[in-house]
């Protein structure tokens, strides 16, 4: 037997949401999980670490280093340094 179900999410606080929907069938109650998110920005870079490698005192080197906005909320991205400059 089966038979269709409509959730509807409408949210009304700007919280992620994780639970469930409990089911109680012949067997047992069923936990049907349910995720719902807000809109975020999701900023990654390719890789998660970002090796220099070797740089002597004095020495300078520079990477190229790609930001990618992996979710649904645009954003602009500033980069501080440990000091708080703007760089």
């Amino acid at each position: 037997m089966n038979c269709p179900v409509k959730i509807e999410f409408r949210p009304e606080v700007d919280e992620d949401i994780f639970d469930y929907f409990p089911i109680l069938s012949a067997t047992g109650e069923i936990h049907i999980p349910i995720e719902c998110t807000c809109k975020k920005a999701i900023v990654t870079t390719q890789e998660p670490v970002i090796q220099f490698g070797n740089v002597i005192f004095g020495e300078k080197k520079t990477l190229e280093l790609s930001l990618l906005n992996a979710g649904a909320l645009a954003t602009n991205i500033i980069m501080k340094s440990l000091k708080g400059q703007i760089l």
